[in-house]
């Protein structure tokens, strides 16, 4: 069963959150292991316009307000690595997760 994750993602040109000094300390960096074992073969979701689901074979299903795309991820070092479209280039992201929220972010500690 596909456990369902909220997800918090701030990215350039994606989402932009801003997160209180103090829940922000409660985000821990994860690693490539974590990364496979919390985010492969879950369902990422903000839980109302977009989701993104990880396949164990590297394709990316992702739904951005019905539209529906499939793409590539991988774990390149420590971080997620994806392209929500097949011939366009992967970006690469450090995963950060509290409890069940997961944050993306472009560069080490920046939400913005």
């Amino acid at each position: 069963m596909v456990r369902k994750m909220r997800v918090l993602v701030a990215v350039a040109l994606t989402i932009v959150v801003t997160v209180p000094a103090d829940a922000e300390e409660n985000f821990e960096l994860l690693k490539a292991k974590q990364i496979r074992a919390r985010v492969v073969g879950k369902d990422i979701s903000d839980g109302v316009h977009w989701s993104e689901y990880y396949r164990k074979d590297g394709a990316l299903i992702s739904v951005d307000m019905g539209t529906q795309r499939t793409g590539i991820w991988k774990i390149q070092g420590d971080k997620l690595c994806k392209s929500n479209e097949k011939t366009k280039p992967l970006i690469c992201y450090e995963v950060w997760m509290s409890g069940d929220n997961i944050s993306l972010r472009l560069n080490k500690g920046t939400t913005t």
